[in-house]
């Protein structure tokens, strides 16, 4: 059987009312998200998007992140990750924290490929992919596209189809956007 744990919107960095004490509460909720997983030996985490709340985070933030991914690689946990709309990278930089971060080995960051003729789902290679098979679990990643999302979203079941369902017994399908009627 297969445990994992799902954690979205960790927002790492924020310091909400201007108080430095609520930043330490983020990282707090992560680091006792990251103990729990460890405690109950799940398989994988999965990153829903937003692990930093901005995409320009400090030393500390990023300390703050280390130390998490460090319990769980010591714990053998791998981490599965995407893009939300906090931690995109910045039209300048070309690279996420986030990029960083699986550089670094610390997560795994999933992202298709969008080609003229269609969305291409490639496997993780270690270095880039749109999904991963975690035993016979599939965990395909659709980080934050805004505007672009329907469309998206309307050609993925062909893009689906594409795959080898062979060893699979079912997928996980991971994004980080709002729901037609409800994002506003």
């Amino acid at each position: 059987m297969i445990s994992f744990l799902h954690i979205s919107d960790v927002h790492l960095g924020y310091q909400q009312y201007g108080n430095p004490e609520r930043f330490n509460d983020f990282a707090r909720a992560f680091l006792s998200a990251v103990d729990f997983a460890v405690e109950k030996r799940a398989d994988f985490i999965i990153i829903c998007g937003d692990l930093f709340h901005k995409s320009a985070i400090d030393p500390k933030t990023l300390l703050q992140a280390n130390e998490g991914f460090e319990r769980l690689a010591n714990a053998g946990i791998q981490v599965v990750a995407i893009n939300g709309n906090h931690d995109k990278a910045r039209y300048s930089d070309g690279i996420s924290w986030l990029h960083y971060l699986s550089f670094r080995g610390h997560i795994i960051l999933l992202s298709p490929l969008f080609l003229q003729n269609g969305i291409s789902l490639d496997p993780w290679n270690g270095e880039s992919g749109s999904y991963i098979d975690i035993d016979d679990v599939r965990i395909i990643g659709i980080p934050y596209l805004g505007a672009a999302t329907e469309p998206v979203l309307e050609d993925f079941p062909k893009a689906l189809e594409s795959l080898s369902k062979e060893d699979i017994k079912f997928s996980i399908l991971i994004g980080h956007f709002g729901l037609g009627g409800v994002q506003k």
